[in-house]
């Protein structure tokens, strides 16, 4: 036997004993086992892997299968087997350093800190990864400072390079995670047979919200990444082949279906969030941030068929990178959608400075680094960060028994400087700011984006049955969905839930007798299944889409009301303050069951004088107490009108009348004749419009007509029209008002504001 068979078998001694008492029954969470995975003692020694070119094409599956070295499956929903892993051995204690100058480069790793590669995918960068554990304090701190962690973050990201074994150092100082999660690949490789949800033709054109500019491209086609990215510019491209599920290029049918599915469940991974999940190239530029002010960003998903120990790679916090920086999902034969996109999520978690989650009680490392989840049936559960593809798999913040870190998945994916924005919230959470839904039927939805996010909408009802058919996403809903159906003061008549599996996260289609007319509220909440501790979540990840369609009788229109008030003083003096406006508001008048479309507003001054909308103003000229009106009409006709009072004080002047305005125009009568026009005001003492005032006026010169009498209208107002003469006839006509006559106002010419008379000249 050669001395290198002879150490492998020795290794594999060792293994065998090691993995007999990690593997022996314990009590610490859930963990069970494939019927078909291979043994744990089929696992070779934790010895060097070798590193392959990333041109060199896998292995097929079923020599992967079948080969001695196959490992055993270890799945992200706590289906799984420990195995030893070359990543796992200890790493020789590193001296400690200087702390790194400002903008310094990491020192070269040496020997003894660099990490054995596994990862072949990756050949000439992660031969050089340094895992974190073994860098410098200084190393850590400048990634900390560079990246703007939160705080929260910081404190998570220090911990985690003291524990975490997959967390590293590339070459060039940059923190990355090599996940090391394990996939089943179950005896059933079939591909998704369920009909998609979008036309096929379509599958490389999937936006989850198109108009954000944020991006998360899960990208199946296979992809180039320029040396210098991953590894040292150096070094060979890396190359990943597109994925496929029968290695032939071209996407099938069945494979086009697992896109589908995937791109749902990453799309309601990040629902809460102003980020397009897409499966169309959105192209480098949308992918780069490249400078403060740029908002068009995101990262590229690399999903491929590869071999070889890690789930998937990204570099931690590098979302907001200036370069097309993918992270890498790696797949094997039989991997169905949820694998993939549990994965996917997992990885982008890492790019906006996600840390993993772990079990301290774990018995074996993989545990302890990537919690595989717990429970059962409805109560079966993992989080998206741990080493978990449970039916229900959330982000979380460390709830669960013997949590390795807390920090906070929502708030740290938000964070300013890496992460994504939130989207506003689309209704309102208490009765006040409700939404409101007009008529007698809805068909609406929004998100649940956090624990505290409430949506609520007000409806009016008559007395009789509400209908509520309530839904979350189509794939893997990650919201367990609570309605509840509350009166006018807010009390509960009605709590309507989901049962929490996986298909079950929707209440069952709703039925409520509503007691008597009125308003009603419908509010949406994701709840909690179990205490989250030992067995399924607390509301804090119960977050995602979710629709609705309402119906429900209609109620007999009730009278709106009128509210007028004042926003100047209702009492000033004209004279004292002659340009004054008394501003009318009629914003505080409501309809108890609809919405108000019309405001009417009538001064009640001398002359009659109006205005429409819910604001306005007017200006009394004259001492007097005047109460104006403001009349509104709702959505279905019925009105109100409510009265103010203004008082105007001043001198009392004796009565009188002049002329206010005088004018004139020529117009064309026909097409053979024309006519000149005067227009005359008459007002009062205090500039009001004074009506059925006699005003006599004389017509001379082109043509001319003797004195005609004409009774001012209600706007104090007279209009002329003199004899007709020629088109296009040249000369002057004057308009002359010989007197006024009111039987309560004396003509005084002296008052008047302009000149008796009005010429026109063509």
């Amino acid at each position: 036997m050669s001395p290198k068979k002879l150490i492998i078998a020795l290794w594999a001694v060792v293994a065998i004993v090691a993995l007999a008492i990690l593997l022996a029954p314990s009590n610490d969470g859930y963990r069970e086992f494939a019927s078909t995975q291979v043994a744990p003692s089929a696992k070779p020694s934790p010895v060097a892997v070798e590193v392959r070119d990333l041109n060199e094409k896998s292995a097929p599956a079923s020599a992967v299968e079948n080969s001695a070295a196959a490992s055993p499956a270890i799945s992200l929903g706590g289906v799984s087997a420990l195995l030893a892993d070359a990543s796992l051995a200890k790493s020789p204690a590193s001296a400690a350093s200087a702390p790194m100058a400002a903008n310094a480069q990491p020192a070269a790793p040496t020997s003894a800190t660099i990490e054995t590669a596994k990862d072949s995918r990756l050949a000439g960068a992660s031969a050089r990864w340094r895992r974190a554990s073994t860098v410098s304090n200084a190393e850590i701190e400048a990634a900390v400072e560079r990246d703007a962690m939160t705080p929260e973050t910081a404190v998570a990201f220090r911990a985690a390079c003291g524990h975490d074994h997959d967390l590293h150092f590339d070459a060039k100082g940059r923190p990355l995670y090599s996940c090391n999660m394990k996939i089943q690949v179950g005896p059933d490789t079939t591909p998704v047979t369920s009909t998609p949800s979008y036309p096929l033709e379509d599958t490389f054109k999937l936006h989850s919200r198109p108009a954000a500019t944020r991006k998360i491209y899960l990208d199946f086609n296979g992809h180039v990444t320029p040396a210098g990215i991953w590894n040292d510019p150096t070094d060979p491209d890396l190359v990943n082949a597109p994925w496929s599920i029968d290695a032939s290029p071209d996407f099938n049918d069945a494979e086009k279906a697992v896109v589908q599915e995937t791109f749902r469940r990453v799309a309601e991974h990040f629902a809460p969030w102003n980020v397009d999940v897409t499966t169309e190239d959105p192209g480098v530029e949308s992918l780069r941030k490249t400078s403060s002010g740029d908002l068009n960003y995101g990262i590229r998903v690399v999903i491929g068929p590869v071999e070889g120990e890690a789930g998937g790679v990204a570099h931690l916090n590098s979302f907001s990178s200036n370069e097309d920086d993918p992270c890498f999902v790696f797949t094997v034969p039989g991997f169905a959608a949820n694998e993939i996109a549990g994965i996917a999520s997992h990885e982008v978690g890492h790019t906006v400075s996600l840390l993993h989650q772990g079990d301290l009680n774990g018995t074996n490392p993989i545990a302890r680094e990537y919690f595989g989840g717990h429970g059962s049936g409805a109560l079966s559960w993992s989080p998206i960060m741990g080493n978990g593809l449970r039916p229900v798999n959330q982000w979380a913040k460390g709830e669960y028994q013997g949590a390795n870190q807390k920090q906070d998945n929502l708030v740290a994916i938000s964070n300013n400087t890496s992460g994504i924005p939130l989207i506003p919230d689309d209704h309102g959470g208490t009765l006040a700011t409700a939404t409101i839904a007009p008529g007698t039927s809805l068909t609406g939805g929004g998100i649940i984006s956090n624990g505290a996010d409430v949506d609520m909408i007000k409806i009016a009802a008559g007395k009789g049955a509400l209908t509520i058919t309530p839904k979350v996403a189509l794939t893997a809903p990650n919201l367990r969905l609570q309605i509840k159906v509350l009166n006018s003061t807010g009390a509960t008549i009605g709590t309507y839930e989901g049962a929490g599996t996986a298909g079950n996260m929707a209440p069952a289609p709703i039925s409520v007798a509503l007691p008597a007319e009125g308003f009603y509220y419908i509010q949406m909440d994701g709840i909690g299944n179990g205490t989250g501790v030992t067995e399924g979540y607390t509301d804090y990840g119960s977050i995602g889409y979710y629709s609705l369609v309402a119906a429900w009788p209609e109620q007999g229109n009730r009278t709106p009301i009128a509210d007028a008030t004042l926003t100047t003083p209702t009492t000033y003096d004209y004279a004292t303050q002659p340009g004054a406006l008394v501003n009318f508001n009629g914003t505080l008048s409501n309809d108890p069951d609809g919405l108000i479309i019309r405001y009417l507003w009538n001064f009640n001054d001398v002359y009659p004088r109006t205005a429409t909308g819910p604001v306005a103003s007017h200006r009394y000229k004259a001492p007097g107490v005047y109460r104006p009106t403001l009349t509104v009409v709702d959505d279905l006709g019925a009105s109100a009108t409510t009265s103010v009072t203004v008082t105007v004080t001043g001198p009392t002047v004796a009565p009188s009348c002049s002329l206010q305005l005088i004018s004139g125009s020529f117009a064309r009568l026909n097409s053979v004749s024309d006519v000149a026009n005067a227009t005359i005001l008459v007002q009062d003492q205090y500039g009001n419009p004074l009506r059925r005032a006699l005003v006599n006026v004389t017509v001379s010169g082109m043509v001319s007509t003797p004195r005609v009498t004409i009774r001012t209208n209600e706007f104090g107002q007279v209009s002329v029209t003199s004899p007709k003469f020629k088109r296009g006839a040249r000369g002057t006509i004057r308009f002359d008002v010989s007197s006024v006559v009111s039987a309560t106002h004396p003509y005084v010419p002296t008052d008047n504001d302009v000149p008796a008379f009005v010429t026109l000249t063509r």
